[in-house]
């Protein structure tokens, strides 16, 4: 079985237009490697979609950190029809339910940083 224990965004007020950097702590308590379907999902609180996906390879028994660059595609315009205030974000297999919880990111108003 895998498990997502841990998705620690490098910050969580992000400036528009650039990446971000993601560490999982993922588990694995299968007794052999595993290659597995990585993606990240947002939502502005109304349904989830997919961000970012990749192919990851799991250490047997025991946790692996992953690390990730989220492009800054992700979070802008084009990709959701306008520019989010905020986000949350997840990591899973596989979509997550409606109403699951995730890591709250802020996005800054042009000129403050």
């Amino acid at each position: 079985m895998v498990s997502i224990d841990a998705l620690l965004p490098a910050q969580t007020t992000l400036r528009r237009g650039e990446p971000l950097n993601v560490l999982l702590i993922v588990g694995n308590s299968e007794n052999e490697a595993r290659r597995v379907p990585i993606r990240f999902y947002g939502s502005e609180g109304h349904g989830w979609r997919e961000l970012y996906a990749k192919d990851c390879d799991l250490a047997p028994k025991g946790h692996s950190h992953l690390y990730f660059q989220l492009p800054a595609r992700c979070f802008g315009e084009e990709f959701w029809g306008h520019a989010p205030e905020e986000l949350s974000l997840v990591a899973a297999e596989a979509p997550p339910a409606s109403e699951q919880g995730g890591v709250l990111l802020f996005f800054d108003a042009p000129g403050v940083f």
